[in-house]
């Protein structure tokens, strides 16, 4: 992978495992440096997002080697540039970020989204550092309603407790004495925190071009006017130690944010060169709570309510400990069956070019729930991007037409559908489905409103 800075790339695609003893000798790095900051930014993602954004492992033969995880993104390290690409054709590091900001999760998270929801359309494709300049926005927003930090600067001037008005040359004509010259405290906005902010806002400013976003970024121009210019030499990796009177959440977020956008790099990413923030998201968290968020959006709240990972005892006797804490349940108003929506960890489960298969451990958590819970249905919900059988979506073409749909449909679906007969009472129907992540987020939220149709089907058939 190319970029514009004259460090290497380690690329890190899923199904492979690179050498860092060979990446070292190809780039002139001491390999003992490399290790370094690998192990270095392991330790980072662990203590500030709860992440392993990838695996390091040794072994006699092979010697030390990266593997990916779950986690995405691009990582700047001192003498290199570490990518890690998603196993999913044709799914961008930019649409990662743009359905972060439908959900707020991961590394981008939103303290107030109604304001920078109502700019993003979910038609539009948006570059990598569009899709994280929307949650700066947001974050600038955040920081600028809660007042910018500042400190006071101690300043000479003259006196106030002197009365009346002073004519300073007639005082000098008559040899009397000028007004006292005394120390004050004065405040000031440029401080190191606003400066990044600053040096990150400049950055966005010079790579966005969606209209709307850039507009909204104009609006804090006069903000930054008296902040001083960070050189390029400064060292931002200090920049989250520095401590304020009191803690800012807000500002915290907006640093990480800024350090994410000044980080990035030029890369040539599918064929064409696109500026890289430096952030990583980890899709298996991301795509449970994309899911549980765009369902709850359009299943209608008058025939369902939509429950995310509630807890329920084990029921066995005697009682175990630990909860059973299912993904989704969707329980209709009226009474009837519910239905269990699992999509933990399934982007885990994809192959290396994200075809999907039905792990055992799959099978055996979702038997087990079905037992305890009463579960006659149940939905394995993956991430893919190839064509799978999905439930119609009527726009204006006649009834006829659209059932004529739902048939195909139905007899396509069978294709994907178990029905799990054990030795005791526990009998349901399992469903694999698929939501296409390619393309705009208008696919991927219309894949899941024909999962919301599927599942008002299977409740009133």
């Amino acid at each position: 992978m190319k970029n514009d800075f004259e460090i290497p790339a380690l690329d890190v695609k899923p199904g492979y495992e690179v050498s860092t003893t060979t990446f070292a000798e190809e780039n002139g790095i001491p390999h003992d440096i490399v290790l370094k900051e690998l192990r270095q930014q392991l330790r980072e993602h662990y203590y500030n997002y709860g992440t392993k954004p990838f695996n390091l492992q040794y072994s006699p033969v092979s010697g030390h080697v990266i593997q990916v995880t779950s986690v995405v993104g691009l990582i700047k390290t001192q003498h290199f540039l570490l990518s890690l690409l998603p196993k999913i054709p044709r799914l961008s590091l930019g649409k990662c970020l743009a359905m972060s900001q439908e959900v707020g999760t991961a590394v981008v998270s939103f303290d107030n989204r109604e304001p920078i929801r109502a700019l993003i359309s979910s038609k539009a494709s948006y570059s990598t550092v569009e899709a994280l300049t929307f949650s700066f926005l947001d974050s600038l927003i955040s920081v600028k309603n809660n007042g910018y930090a500042r400190r006071f600067d101690e300043v000479f001037v003259l006196s106030t407790k002197i009365g009346a008005n002073i004519e300073f040359q007639m005082s000098i004509n008559q040899a009397q004495l000028l007004p006292p010259i005394v120390s004050e405290l004065e405040p000031t906005n440029d401080v190191f925190p606003n400066q990044i902010l600053k040096a990150a806002y400049e950055k966005a400013l010079s790579l966005v071009r969606t209209p709307k976003l850039k507009k909204s970024l104009l609006q804090f121009r006069e903000d930054f006017t008296n902040i001083s210019t960070l050189e390029p030499t400064t060292n931002y990796e200090n920049i989250l130690l520095h401590y304020f009177a009191f803690r800012r959440s807000d500002y915290e977020r907006a640093l990480k944010i800024a350090l994410s956008i000044i980080n990035g790099n030029a890369i040539e990413h599918e064929g064409y060169m696109e500026y890289l923030p430096a952030f990583t998201i980890d899709l298996d968290r991301l795509f449970e709570e994309f899911v549980a968020e765009i369902t709850m959006r359009l299943l209608s709240p008058k025939k369902f309510e939509m429950l995310t990972q509630p807890r329920f005892e084990h029921d066995t006797m005697p009682s175990l400990p630990g909860e059973i804490i299912p993904d989704l349940l969707v329980l209709p108003r009226d009474g009837s069956d519910k239905i269990l929506i699992d999509t933990k960890n399934k982007y885990s489960g994809l192959r290396e070019l994200g075809q999907f298969s039905v792990s055992n451990p799959d099978l055996y958590q979702i038997c087990y729930y079905a037992l305890n819970l009463g579960i006659k249905t149940a939905i394995l919900v993956y991430p893919a991007t190839y064509g799978m059988p999905q439930y119609p979506i009527r726009f204006s073409e006649s009834e006829i037409s659209h059932n004529l749909k739902v048939e195909k449909f139905l007899i396509s679906i069978e294709r994907f559908k178990r029905t799990m007969v054990a030795k005791t009472p526990c009998k349901f129907d399992l469903y694999a489905y698929n939501i296409d992540l390619s393309g705009p987020m208008e696919n991927s939220i219309r894949s899941i409103a024909s999962l919301c149709l599927f599942i008002e089907y299977l409740l009133e058939r």
